[in-house]
């Protein structure tokens, strides 16, 4: 079995690290086909799979020095709210026909940031969560639905959606927005549950 014997704040922590991570994985391809709606300069495309990774290298060392010094669980939870809120708010500024190349990259910037943040105490609440024999055994779990939902399923959502949204070319961008929507939901239904009541 997956979880084995693991326990449930096991899968309450790994249910909200697989869905936040399918989101960041829905983020960083749809954003580009977004931004390739509004611009046909490549290095401005390319730009905001920069921004979101910029953060690692400019407030990696930081966000360690935080997530030992705060409430690890409290801080994901904030933190995913923040995230949801950004991607939230720019997927209605894609419904209203908002969307702007600087407001895409602030907003990935943003959660590039966020998510420094919540990787790191994800992975540090771990000890917390399982006994000290199985700390192996789930972070290969933890990193396995990582490497699927970031790498292997969220793309196809994130790209499957704009490309219905050029191929529509439905003036609202409304398949566009569809990506930052379902992560805002995903916050509200099934991270939120499943980080808060870790004890």
């Amino acid at each position: 079995m997956f979880f084995g014997d693991l326990g449930p704040e096991f899968k309450k922590l790994w249910a909200s690290r697989t869905v936040s991570n399918l989101g960041d994985g829905m983020t960083l391809v749809a954003g580009p086909l977004l931004a390739a709606s509004l611009t046909r300069d490549p290095f401005l495309i390319s730009g905001l799979a920069f921004a979101q990774r910029l953060p690692w290298l400019l407030f990696a060392l930081v966000s360690g020095a935080l997530v030992d010094r705060l409430d690890r669980k409290r801080l994901m939870a904030a933190v995913d709210f923040f995230r949801s809120a950004a991607v939230g708010f720019l997927g209605i500024a894609v419904l209203l026909d908002y969307a702007s190349l600087p407001l895409m990259y602030a907003v990935f910037f943003m959660v590039g940031t966020a998510e420094t943040l919540f990787d790191t105490a994800s992975v540090s609440v771990l000890p917390a969560v399982v006994r000290k024999e199985d700390l192996a055994k789930a972070n290969g779990r933890l990193y396995s639905a990582q490497i699927l939902a970031n790498n292997r399923l969220s793309p196809g959502f994130g790209e499957s959606n704009a490309h219905a949204a050029y191929n529509a070319r439905w003036r609202s961008r409304s398949n566009f927005a569809r990506p930052y929507m379902l992560r805002l939901i995903a916050f509200n239904f099934v991270i939120l549950p499943s980080v808060c009541p870790l004890e």
